[in-house]
Formats: structure tokens, C-alpha cells, sequence
């Protein structure tokens, strides 16, 4: 009875550690199926005015708001950003501005940062179009 008692609990942490891992692996996209996804939002047609958009992608957390002024974006605020190690992908922003595209090179050895950064400027991006 012993026996039985000791593999029980063990199969039960398997189980568990099975749907973890399955339920994580479905749920993960790739750099570069995000990198595809990002749409070329219209800058110049996006409304003036203070837009915030966010992103998940584990670990990664973003919170951003864009300022946009007569068809360009003029900031890009990072309200909040759970990064891990990738806090250098923050000067990504600048690049954005400079470019007024989010069609930038992803910053080195902060690529998962950089891309969930891309994406909350996206969203934001797109809750300002008509």
C-alpha cells in the first residue's frame, strides 16, 4: 500500500507538469510570428492625442503611451515594463520616433523586450484610427 501511496502523488505532479508545460507551449508565439504580425499602422492617419496601448508575451509585460501630434508620434511614454534582464530594449522608443515606423531593428540581446515594446506601441497606435 506504500507503493501505491508514493507513486500517486508523483503521477499527480507529472499531470500537472504535462498540462503546464503543454498549456505554455500553445500559448507562446515566436519572434518572428510577432515580427509578421506587426502591422504597418498608418501614422499619419492615426488621431492626435495621448493613446495607450499594452502587449503580454511571457515574461514580458508592457505598458506604453503615444503621443501623436498632427500625424507623427512626438513621445513614447513607458508607463510600466516587467522585463526580466531586457530593460536596455526601453531605447527602442527612440528609434520609433526617429523613424516614425515600427519597422526597426529589434535591440541586441533585448529582442523579446523590444518586440513586446513594439507591440504595446501597436496597439496604442490603433486605438487612435479611425
Amino acid at each position: 500500500m506504500k507503493h501505491f501511496e508514493f507513486w500517486r502523488g508523483r503521477r499527480l505532479a507529472l499531470a500537472c507538469l504535462v498540462v503546464v508545460i503543454t498549456s505554455f507551449s500553445v500559448g507562446c508565439a515566436s519572434a518572428a510570428d510577432l515580427l509578421g504580425s506587426l502591422g504597418d499602422v498608418a501614422i499619419a492617419a492615426t488621431s492626435d492625442g495621448h493613446w495607450r496601448g499594452s502587449f503580454f508575451w511571457f515574461p514580458n509585460k508592457v505598458q506604453v503611451e503615444v503621443t501623436v501630434a498632427t500625424g507623427r508620434i512626438t513621445a513614447i511614454d513607458i508607463l510600466e515594463h516587467f522585463h526580466g534582464q531586457g530593460e536596455a530594449a526601453e531605447a527602442i522608443v527612440d528609434t520609433v520616433i526617429a523613424r516614425q515606423s515600427l519597422a526597426v531593428d529589434a535591440v541586441s540581446g533585448a529582442t523579446h523586450s523590444s518586440i513586446t515594446i513594439l507591440k504595446a506601441i501597436e496597439v496604442a497606435l490603433q486605438q487612435g484610427q479611425p
